[in-house]
């Protein structure tokens, strides 16, 4: 599968703890957003984009890599290669090579680290919840959003197996009780359930 041409010469350390990038994906010509978690064996990476070689050597250990979906590889096997870090994925996801271990409902790649299958735009689909104070959700495709400051809504409806199911999956979100949103396209929220609640408010028909 192809990643976004644009490498990430920055990497920002967040107020809640984990690390975030970001490029233009030329691919959907759409803003695409990656994350690390701090483990006591190094960051798990979420969905990780390209990185510039300056970025890189300034990334901290790396224990693992994961995805949220077949559809976000992204540079996952070049940075496998490069940091010699497990890929996991969502169990059952067509991807371009083997990961090194499939992730179900309630597997733990760290002890504070948990996966949740729901049904997204595509199928497997993941959200990744970070046990932390704050509670940090990544919600995969779920949600998106483009502006920093815009609202969130679902990827439009063309996209998806099934559009109820998704609103069923978003509505969902908030049992996990997360304080931060993270999605793969856009700005991070930390007002998850404001987040939430006005994006199934506004929910296109």
């Amino acid at each position: 599968m192809s990643q976004p041409s644009e490498k990430s010469t920055t990497i920002t350390r967040t107020v809640a703890g984990f690390v975030h990038w970001k490029v233009h994906d030329d691919r959907l010509d759409f803003r695409s957003d990656a994350y690390g978690v701090p483990t006591p064996a190094g960051l798990l990476l979420i969905d990780p984009l390209p990185l510039a070689e300056t970025a890189l050597a300034n990334l901290p250990e790396v224990a693992g890599i994961l995805l949220t979906a077949g559809c976000h590889q992204r540079a996952a096997w070049q940075l496998r290669d490069r940091l010699e870090a497990p890929v996991m994925a969502p169990e059952g996801a067509e991807l371009d090579e083997l990961p090194d271990a499939w992730l179900e409902d309630g597997s733990r790649p760290a002890n504070d680290v948990t996966s949740r299958v729901v049904t997204g735009p595509s199928n497997p689909h993941l959200v990744i919840l970070w046990e932390s104070d704050p509670r940090v959700l990544f919600v995969g495709d779920l949600l998106m959003r483009d502006g920093d400051d815009s609202p969130f809504a679902p990827v439009p409806a063309t996209h998806h197996e099934d559009y109820g199911a998704t609103r069923l999956a978003v509505a969902g979100l908030l049992a996990c009780a997360p304080d931060w949103l993270c999605p793969a396209h856009g700005a991070a929220s930390a007002n998850a359930r404001s987040t939430v609640e006005a994006a199934l408010a506004a929910w296109p028909e």
